[in-house]
């Protein structure tokens, strides 16, 4: 019974570790992390700022017509940290390397002026043909959190046009939407973690009649 009882305290825990392994792997699939564009991944210099077409972080692309910022540039809103300018331009957001559906929720992003002005922020879901649309007019001031509503949920690029002024942006946050079968994978996880819970309640009652 104790070499038994050995062999079946290895046997779980090979089981428990593939279970925790499968269910993490889904939860990931379903969005539950969020991916973080902190733009320090190779930020220009302290000081002085980068004119940029195209930037990829954290499997997020961002194009069109921004400057990189270093941290201390003078006149603009500082966090310590580089980020994204756009001065009277516009970008577009996408998912890099979609390993879902290609689709996003736009979380939050910070958002700073140096020169007060408006814009529009576009979120697009290409396969519905539906549009997001926020518009706002910020004087100067330092970064504040911008949180999006449900409505920029399940698209799949984020248009930012600046009409007036310059705005600052840091910390874009966002949940890739999983694909259709990532919550199959997640059911299935689930279903086996039950049904091993009710063998090694089974195993129990027999070792201990």
């Amino acid at each position: 019974m104790k070499t038994l009882t050995f062999l079946y305290a290895a046997d779980r825990k090979s089981l428990v570790s593939a279970l925790a392994l499968l269910l993490s792997a889904s939860a990931y699939a379903q969005g539950t992390f969020d991916r973080v564009v902190t733009f320090d991944a190779n930020p220009p210099p302290p000081g002085q700022e980068i004119a940029c077409t195209s930037y990829t972080e954290n499997g997020v692309t961002f194009t069109g017509d921004f400057l990189l910022t270093g941290s201390g540039v003078s006149g603009r809103p500082q966090d310590g940290t580089a980020y994204m300018t756009v001065t009277q331009g516009s970008f577009s957001m996408t998912l890099a390397n979609p390993a879902s559906s290609g689709r996003f929720n736009m979380v939050s992003v910070n958002v700073g002026t140096s020169i007060s002005g408006g814009g529009v922020i576009r979120g697009h879901n290409s396969a519905t043909g539906l549009d997001a649309l926020a518009t706002f007019s910020l004087g100067p001031g330092p970064f504040g959190t911008y949180t999006f509503n449900p409505s920029f949920f399940d698209i799949d690029s984020l248009t930012f046009s600046g009409t007036t002024g310059t705005f600052s942006f840091d910390n874009f946050i966002l949940q890739p939407v999983p694909e259709p079968g990532s919550a199959s994978l997640y059911v299935l996880g689930a279903s086996l973690l039950s049904g091993w819970r009710f063998w090694q309640r089974r195993r129990q009652v027999v070792a201990h009649p």
